[in-house]
């Protein structure tokens, strides 16, 4: 049986994360006309603990953000003739969250 932990009474905790990737390990596409610069950061967090000491309160806050430099690989027939190439599409994603908790048993 898995049981949730209580808030209340414990000690501050967190932790944060980071990753990193970019093209240099990376193929290239099949549809590209040629590697195309790629990279990727994120970035996350969490604190929590109790509110006050003694306390049946606790909180817990996140923080996360990705920033994703990607391409976009356009590829298509045009009366000109073929048409490949790589635009950039660059992405951002930031999220936040809060939470208290409330303790009411005894």
């Amino acid at each position: 049986m898995v049981r949730p932990p209580r808030p209340g009474p414990g000690a501050l905790r967190g932790s944060l994360e980071f990753t990193f990737r970019n093209a240099a390990l990376a193929p290239r596409s099949y549809f590209a006309p040629a590697k195309a610069p790629e990279e990727l950061r994120a970035y996350s967090g969490m604190l929590g603990g109790p509110v006050g000491k003694g306390s049946k309160t606790s909180f817990m806050l996140t923080f996360s953000q990705q920033n994703d430099d990607a391409v976009a690989i356009v590829h298509a027939i045009t009366p000109a003739g073929a048409f490949d190439q790589a635009f950039a599409a660059p992405a951002t994603n930031t999220q936040f969250m809060a939470r208290v908790t409330q303790d009411w048993s005894e």
